[in-house]
């Protein structure tokens, strides 16, 4: 028995302009064969068809590098038309070859591809048995729908026309008691219209009243306003008095402190002018000792300018005195002929001599 795996119209790209863009796909088992058949739409008669048996696929296995077996080959072909269907893939018929193509930015990669073949005599005639046969179940399953329809309608038309009728019954009773409750709302309304007649004219003297109560409230809300102005400038002016009295407390405790602080600096001011008054006493003692130092320097330096002058005096004596003994060697070096005396009286022996002044006694 011939079982469809898959049916529907899929897009098709080919090149040859006979072979429609849109084409109806049939895939049947039977057995261990799948049928693929592609059906032109606007002709039924026009359909290429593709068989797939067992041994024919190992050969297909074999050509296109599979990786499966033939019941997991038969899900994946379904899978692929499924994606067609979703523009996942794309279908392309070219030359009787079936190519399941996957296009990305790159290349454009064929996941898988199928020999299609023109029908011959045997294929017609199964593919018109198989149409005849679709047909055959169709009407049959039609007639039965149309009769359960049929008994399903003159039931429901009967029970319809039974509930119409009671429910036409119902309806009457209801307008005649909505007739006789109209006469009534009537009557009430009539009623009502008098009392809201007299329901104005309270209304209006109240809107009388109501306009003078809104004069008397704006006067209220008038004062109000000028009762809470005068209320916040007297809280203001409390807290300024409350700032006033704490600064004057302030000020209060600082003169305190103040006047605390000129005791104490009146008294160091006492304290510094004694000691004043004695450091004053005690520089005059100071400045007597000091006169008396200043002329006791001035004796001395006076003492000092003439040690002074008598010193330079005895070093001019001892120079005069150094040059004429100097020149009484020369004299005597040259007139004498013993060496003894050269000795004895040569110029390192004389000038050994020295002429210095007296250390001044104390």
């Amino acid at each position: 028995m011939k079982e469809i795996l898959f049916t529907g119209k899929i897009q098709i790209y080919s090149y040859d302009e006979q072979i429609p863009t849109k084409m109806k796909c049939d895939v049947l088992q039977e057995l261990d064969t799948l049928t693929i058949k592609l059906i032109n739409s606007t002709d039924v008669f026009s359909f290429y068809i593709c068989t797939i048996s067992s041994d024919d696929f190992y050969i297909l296995k074999r050509e296109q590098d599979l990786i499966v077996d033939y019941h997991k080959f038969i899900e994946i072909v379904i899978k692929l038309f499924h994606k067609i269907q979703n523009n996942l893939l794309f279908a392309y018929f070219v030359d009787l070859k079936f190519m399941f193509v996957e296009k990305n930015e790159f290349r454009n990669i064929i996941k898988l591809e199928l020999k299609f073949k023109e029908p011959s005599d045997i294929d017609y005639k199964s593919y018109l048995g198989d149409v005849i046969s679709r047909l055959e179940t169709d009407n049959i399953k039609l007639i039965k729908e149309n009769n359960l329809l049929k008994d399903y309608n003159n039931n429901t038309l009967h029970r319809k026309l039974r509930n119409l009728e009671e429910n036409q019954n119902i309806h009457i009773s209801k307008l005649n008691n909505l007739n006789k409750q109209n006469e009534e709302y009537k009557y009430k309304i009539e009623k009502m219209t008098n009392e809201i007649k007299s329901l104005n004219n309270q209304v209006y003297e109240l809107e009388k009243e109501n306009i003078k109560l809104k004069v008397d409230k704006e006067k209220s809300n008038k004062l109000q306003e000028e009762y809470l102005e005068i209320k916040n400038i007297n809280e203001n002016i409390r807290k300024d008095l409350e700032t006033a009295n704490e600064i004057i407390k302030k000020i209060r405790t600082e003169n305190l402190d103040y006047k605390n602080k000129l005791e104490e600096i009146e008294n160091n001011i006492k304290n510094r002018q004694n000691e004043i008054e004695r450091y004053e006493k005690n520089m005059e003692e100071i400045k007597k000792k000091n006169k008396n130092l200043e002329e006791k320097l001035k004796k001395y330096v006076k003492d000092n300018k003439e040690y002074k002058i008598k010193v330079k005096d005895l070093e001019n004596e001892k120079t005069n005195l150094v040059r004429k003994l100097e020149n009484a060697q020369s004299v005597f070096n040259h007139f004498s002929n013993n060496r003894e005396i050269r000795d004895k009286y040569s110029s390192d022996s004389i000038s050994g001599y020295s002429i210095q002044p007296e250390e001044k006694p104390e």
